[in-house]
């Protein structure tokens, strides 16, 4: 069974590769290039973050998926962090393409009650 430390050592794996990842985008110009595209860094970051919480309130990072229907612990300004993000990347697909749109909240599960 993984241990606590076991658990912060994956953190630490999913943060040298969040930092490489941006590493790589910003030598190869990304930033200027194709802009959304480093939103996903932001999004990998922030989700690091949200893991590394819960590792230390003493939960277990594999669980937190739709496989496991287990919700991983945030506040509401994590998630307007994450849309605003998605939004870069996607909003102008979305505004203009009512069929993507209503893809995209189906396969978010957002037309459910």
């Amino acid at each position: 069974m993984p241990t606590i430390e076991d658990h912060r050592e994956t953190i630490q794996r999913l943060k040298k590769l969040n930092e490489d990842f941006y590493w790589l985008c910003f030598h190869a110009g990304i930033g200027h290039r194709a802009h959304s595209f480093i939103e996903f860094n932001g999004i990998q970051s922030k989700y690091i973050q949200l893991l590394s919480m819960a590792v230390e309130a003493g939960h277990d990072p594999h669980i937190f998926n739709e496989h496991s229907q287990v919700p991983l612990p945030v506040e509401a300004h994590d998630m307007e962090y994450l849309a605003e993000k998605l939004r870069c990347m996607f909003g102008p697909i979305l505004d203009s393409n009512p069929e993507a749109k209503a893809a995209f909240i189906k396969g978010m599960g957002l037309d459910q009650p």
